[in-house]
């Protein structure tokens, strides 16, 4: 018979995801917390936290109804306690510090980042302020100094197969429309300036896919050299997985990762499409 879960034992999950990505809303925490958790029981284990100093809200004066972000205590009297909670040294207790404006982006990367943890055991993922510290990140995006303008905001690398290199994918997630030549700027480098095998843009509206789709093809693609599979390189999808390639063709994200861990880059072709599982 299962052993029913300690009592509060979900507290220190989310104590350990808050101090990975930074603040989160319960619908964010509801999104990455392993197993079933609804959002009720994410809200009375958050007022748990709170009752002992662990957790704060962002813009506490907000009514209660406001959906609001929760983060990691500050207080220096409880920092041993909390540190302890999450598991790591009290000299290392440092939560990402995420702007107001970029909380909503960043918890897309939160959600993103632990997926891909999920549905691949064994990867390295990094979010956009870890990069810079990551020596293989540095590498295979060929930065020399931090470009944040020029860094994406999730960085995955999968184990090696037999006799293949290490596949390494960036996601970008755009929540509003960035200037042309701001885009295609970052298109040129991210695609002639790397190591990646692949890129894939989660876009909040179907227009700024199409947008950047339209950049990617008329100012990049054909110059872009390093790869021969360059329809398939940049890929734009949601969270539900569904994918399409810049020439509008509909794949998933499991295969699209299975074609890249299957094929070697040297076999990777245009006149190739990875088929939806």
């Amino acid at each position: 018979m299962q052993q029913p879960g300690k009592p509060y034992s979900r507290g220190p999950e989310i104590l350990r995801m808050l101090y990975n990505h930074g603040p989160m809303s319960i619908r964010g925490l509801n999104r990455i917390i392993p197993g079933p958790m609804d959002y009720r029981r994410i809200a009375e284990a958050l007022a748990r936290l709170r009752e002992r100093g662990f957790v704060v809200r962002r813009f506490d004066s907000l009514p209660d109804n406001v959906g609001h972000f929760y983060q990691i205590s500050h207080r220096q009297d409880i920092r041993e306690d909390l540190a302890r909670v999450v598991g790591v040294g009290a000299d290392q207790l440092r939560a990402p510090q995420i702007r107001d404006q970029e909380l909503h982006h960043s918890q897309e990367c939160a959600i993103w980042a632990e997926g891909f943890k999920r549905m691949y055991p064994g990867v390295k993922v990094l979010r956009d302020f870890q990069i810079a510290r990551d020596e293989e990140a540095r590498y295979k995006l060929l930065i020399s100094e931090h470009k944040p303008d020029l860094i994406p905001d999730v960085l995955v690398f999968f184990p090696k197969e037999d006799g293949k290199k290490r596949v390494v994918i960036a996601v970008e997630i755009e929540r509003s429309r960035k200037a042309n030549d701001r885009v295609t700027e970052k298109l040129w480098r991210i695609t002639t300036k790397t190591m990646l095998d692949g890129v894939l843009y989660d876009c909040s509206y179907d227009s700024i896919a199409t947008a950047y789709k339209h950049l990617y093809n008329s100012r990049v693609r054909e110059n872009f050299l390093r790869v021969n599979d360059r329809k398939n390189y940049l890929m734009f999808g949601r969270h539900d997985h569904l994918l399409f390639n810049c020439n509008g063709e509909r794949t998933d994200l499991r295969s699209w990762i299975g074609y890249l861990l299957s094929t070697s880059t040297r076999e990777r072709q245009d006149t190739h499409f990875p088929p939806s599982a």
